[in-house]
């Protein structure tokens, strides 16, 4: 492997990824702590995809997608064969339903059309991954959120006086 060159695509359907629990880093990263994990953790998907860019021992993607009942993540990253390490940048897109159920804050401020969405890190290995949500990038998308929604209040406005 160490010699490995190459692409490839990977296609997973109905797997798991245990400790890997995206629900409950974003529900504790807006402050809604409690002692049980939310139903439905992130850590069972329908489908896991990605094209692979194969240098030796490491994995990289631009392209990596999952799929699951309760959210939808998109990225890029590496993943070293050897040390198990990964380091991915994502998007995390929470469902309709748990859009619909997250505070009307969060929902007008991270919201992509119908859903919540916020960047996402995940660093650690594969056995032991740690998701953190930026909420520094989450703040952005909030900010340009207000002022969509303020510019569409003044020409809304401005089109009944008009």
């Amino acid at each position: 492997m160490r010699r490995a060159r190459g692409t490839a695509r990977v296609v997973i359907t109905d797997g798991r990824i245990p400790g890997l629990e995206l629900v409950r880093s974003v529900v504790l990263a807006f402050g809604k702590p409690s002692g049980e994990v939310p139903g439905g953790s992130g850590e069972a998907f329908t489908r896991l995809a990605a094209s692979l860019a194969i240098d030796g021992q490491a994995l990289a993607t631009s392209d990596l997608t999952l799929a699951s009942r309760d959210l939808d993540l998109t990225g890029k990253g590496t993943l070293s064969l050897a040390s198990q390490a990964v380091d991915l940048d994502t998007d995390v897109m929470l469902s309709r339903e748990l859009s619909a159920q997250a505070g009307r804050d969060l929902y007008r401020l991270a919201r992509e059309g119908d859903r919540i969405v916020l960047p996402a890190r995940i660093t650690g290995t594969v056995a032991s991954p740690t998701v953190f949500v930026d909420v520094a990038a989450a703040l952005k998308r909030a900010l340009r959120n207000r002022v969509e929604d303020e510019l569409k209040s003044l020409f809304d406005r401005w089109r009944k006086k008009n």
